[in-house]
């Protein structure tokens, strides 16, 4: 007894079955919302502040002196290779007669700068103005130093946008020239302050 095995393959016309039910709306949905993820993703990359500085230098007026951001004053090739981030010189401003005779990177924190100045303005007026432009500017201050009668110290912290707490230490030497000297020490603090 022989049995024909044969399927016939013919075409009459007629919907198969499997391909007549509705199609599941389930891979649809998951494909509109990853394409939903992706659009707000890249909208909200596009509104993230740009942290790059500002193309002229913006002056302020603090205590009778004009001042300039650090990042102005100084080279950004400087800066990029020091790696401080661009809010934090941004906002730390100095007067805009300021001359910078050294930048340098502590040996044993990679996070750790000092940067000497001088300027025209006499120290008793620098302090005011450190006083005053880095409460405005989003620092915090943590302190004034009087160091006897050769320096003032200024301390401030400022929450960067890199996640982490930065502090500056501005110490303003007495003169009795015609040039103030200024340093300032730089730092990340460590685990974000």
């Amino acid at each position: 007894m022989s049995t024909n095995n044969t399927v016939d393959r013919s075409y009459n016309g007629n919907i198969p079955t499997y391909l007549s039910r509705p199609l599941s709306k389930k891979p649809a949905l998951i494909v509109l919302l990853v394409a939903l993820t992706v659009t707000l993703f890249a909208f909200v990359l596009s509104i993230v502040p740009n942290s790059s500085p500002a193309e002229k230098p913006i002056v302020k007026n603090f205590a009778g002196i004009k001042g300039a951001a650090l990042s102005d004053l100084i080279s950004q090739t400087v800066l990029k290779h020091y790696s401080i981030p661009s809010d934090v010189t941004s906002s730390l401003i100095l007067p805009t007669d300021t001359t910078v005779k050294e930048i340098s990177k502590s040996k044993s924190d990679s996070n750790d700068y000092f940067i000497k100045t001088t300027t025209t303005y006499n120290a008793n007026a620098l302090i005011t103005f450190f006083n005053q432009e880095m409460q405005e500017n989003g620092w915090k201050l943590l302190g004034k130093n009087p160091k006897g009668s050769s320096a003032y110290q200024i301390f401030g912290q400022y929450p960067s946008l890199d996640g982490y707490y930065w502090e500056a230490g501005v110490t303003i030497y007495y003169s009795a020239n015609s040039l103030t000297d200024l340093s300032l020490q730089i730092f990340e603090e460590p685990e974000g302050g």
